[in-house]
């Protein structure tokens, strides 16, 4: 009797290429592991990858956030203890309960064994890590000190979970006090405003200007409530989802860049990763123009991706590190100052790795900021939508008065 062949499942993924192109595409495959194994066959890295039709909450990704995060502590461990690489990987992958997890770390070892470069092994294993964690590793790698770089990219998904948190704590009061003033409006539109329109009767033709436009959307609410409740339903579940996949973000990221507050917090973060890449590798003795490769592999594109991919250029014609990245404008005075310090005296690792706490610490500013301008203009537009109403309803009466009058 014939074996029944294995279901083929489609899995949407976002790879880079060898040449450092992102693409995004879908491929059919039984299982995961054999998506990723036919992904690295082909040469591209993954960066994320997902089951079509299948979606991760925010609660699941935060466990797998948490859990990575406890692998590469013991990582650390094990490699500072000695332990050989691929004993190490085995070993983390023996206690692990969640079975994707550990498949995609014996899926490292198989990489290893193969002849794969760690980066590869891991971004083909365990998808889903920032970017810059990848060039991390294969800075550890190139360099050698893969025990310091394992600990370097535990602080680093540290702070990716720490700035996390701190994002949705700074948006949870602004995103409650949008959505209570959305329902107080519905309210409004399915039970307020069809009941004045009701009392208001056959003079409502009387009325002109806004107190006809809100009595005719109350009247059109009423109507079709169900379907805006719905719609408004699966805009909530659309915008959630986009906001949380990759793909969403790389859709996302060129608006963001243009929004006076967004575009700080993205900024801050993109440099203080890149900074901070730049001072390890320098600092492990990785000649400048690798170094620089390497960092830019930890970045999304956009504008500050090109930026610096426009300055690698400068260092490739022989300028210097100050003078490529001030042509550019892709940092600040200060920091163009840093970096010609650190030429003069030798310490240009050290800078960049002031850089990159410097603009760490602009990061929390900047997300203490963007807490309260989101939560000051959520009050005024929640205000200004129910004064709105409130304003058109008291004309509406005020009118019909006058007229009876």
């Amino acid at each position: 009797m014939s074996e029944a062949p294995a279901t083929r499942r489609r899995f949407r993924y976002t790879a880079r290429t060898l040449a450092g192109d992102r693409i995004a595409d879908s491929i059919a495959a039984p299982d995961r592991v054999t998506a990723l194994r036919q992904l690295a066959r082909a040469d591209l890295v993954v960066i994320d990858i997902a089951e079509t039709g299948t979606g991760t909450g925010t609660r699941r990704s935060a466990a797998l956030h948490a859990q990575r995060l406890l692998i590469m502590r013991q990582f650390a461990v094990m490699l500072r203890a000695r332990v050989e690489l691929l004993e190490a990987i085995e070993s983390i992958a023996s206690g692990l309960a969640d079975r994707t997890l550990r498949d995609g770390l014996r899926e490292i070892a198989a990489g290893l064994r193969r002849g794969d470069r760690l980066a590869k092994a891991f971004a083909t294993g365990l998808p889903g890590f920032p970017d810059h964690i990848y060039a991390l590793l294969e800075a550890g790698e190139t360099t050698g000190r893969l025990d310091r770089v394992i600990d370097e990219a535990v602080s680093e998904l540290a702070v990716e979970a720490r700035v996390a948190r701190e994002l949705r704590t700074a948006l949870a009061y602004p995103l409650f006090l949008m959505g209570a003033g959305l329902l107080v409006i519905l309210f409004m539109f399915l039970i307020v405003v069809p009941r004045f329109a009701a009392m208001i009767g056959s003079r409502r033709d009387s009325l002109e200007g806004l107190p006809a436009f809100v009595l005719g959307i109350g009247e059109a609410a009423q109507a079709h409530g169900l379907g805006i409740l719905l719609a408004a339903i699966l805009l909530g579940i659309g915008g959630h989802a986009l906001g949380f996949s990759a793909a969403g973000k790389r859709m996302l990221l060129p608006l963001i860049e243009r929004l006076p507050i967004l575009s700080g917090l993205v900024a801050a973060r993109q440099c203080a990763s890149w900074a901070r890449i730049m001072a390890f590798a320098i600092g492990a003795g990785v000649g400048l123009l690798e170094a620089s490769t390497l960092a830019l592999a930890a970045l999304p594109d956009g504008r500050f991706r090109a930026a610096l991919a426009h300055a690698a250029r400068g260092f490739r014609a022989g300028k210097t590190v100050a003078d490529a990245l001030a042509e550019t404008g892709a940092i600040g005075a200060m920091d163009v100052s840093l970096l010609r310090a650190g030429q003069r005296s030798g310490a240009l690792a050290e800078m960049f790795g002031l850089i990159a706490d410097y603009h760490q610490e602009r990061l929390h500013e900047a997300l203490k900021r963007a807490s309260m301008v989101v939560e000051q203009l959520a009050i005024i537009l929640v205000a200004a939508a129910i004064g709105t109403i409130v304003l058109s309803l008291v004309s509406a009466m005020t009118s019909v008065y006058e007229a009876v009058q």
